[in-house]
């Protein structure tokens, strides 16, 4: 797990993804079948795979997969593929009465294959792969992409001047490489109080929380099974540790 600060806006080309579809061996395929017998949320689809990405000039490149693939290397029948989702999330931030900085947490669902019951920064989720002719994943589409996750996840509307793409977190442990965007809470003072997003109707997200900072890193040191380790990466990254 690591988090690096970007230096740039983000662009990733979109690399052919070869005329012979990658190996679906059989144990693949079992395994896929159980994991979607034991979370009925589970269904395959087109993602993007990361083959490489540099923060420092924000450019990158990435091929067309499939989200079973991606999901199947939790399964220790399986192991790694080598897919890495192209994922967004955001750094929400808000200003309390007292004009404290708060960030946005959310609570994972129980259903979630990843971090299910911990808290993190949110919105967040996979990119797209966009039409057909379109050469490169850039600013425009990722913020596009963020901002649906907004909308579907917290029921905000954010983004209308793109976010400040601040950083990167690659993560193992999901097999992603996540672009951190980070916006200002449109909604006016915040309070610690969860219930500020409309959250717990969805499935995904299930509470949510305006900490600052400093309560979300030491909560996390105190116990790191509450809250994601990516979620803690970005926060020491931007924040700095106590």
């Amino acid at each position: 797990m690591r988090a690096e600060r970007l230096g740039a806006p983000p662009r990733l080309r979109i690399e052919p993804a070869g005329e012979v579809e990658p190996e679906w061996t059989g144990a693949a395929q079992v395994a896929w079948e159980a994991m979607c017998g034991a979370n009925a949320r589970l269904h395959d689809g087109p993602i993007l795979s990361v083959r490489w990405f540099e923060p420092a000039s924000g450019r990158g490149a990435c091929v067309p997969e499939r989200y079973r693939r991606l999901a199947v290397q939790a399964h220790p029948a399986v192991g790694d593929l080598g897919v890495r989702l192209l994922g967004v999330k955001g750094l929400i931030e808000g200003r309390d009465g007292g004009g404290a900085l708060r960030v946005l947490l959310a609570r994972r669902s129980a259903q979630t294959l990843m971090y299910p019951g911990q808290w993190e920064i949110a919105p967040g989720g996979g990119v797209p792969v966009p039409r057909a002719g379109v050469s490169e994943v850039g600013a425009e589409h990722l913020g596009a992409a963020l901002s649906a996750e907004a909308s579907e996840e917290l029921h905000v509307e954010i983004g209308a001047g793109g976010p400040d793409w601040c950083a990167v977190v690659y993560d193992e442990r999901a097999r992603s490489v996540d672009l951190i965007g980070r916006e200002s809470w449109p909604g006016g003072v915040v309070t610690d109080r969860a219930g500020v997003c409309r959250v717990g109707g969805g499935w995904e997200y299930v509470d949510a929380w305006w900490a600052t900072p400093e309560e979300a890193m030491r909560f996390g040191a105190q116990r790191p099974e509450t809250v994601s380790a990516p979620t803690l990466a970005v926060l020491a990254l931007m924040y700095g540790r106590e």
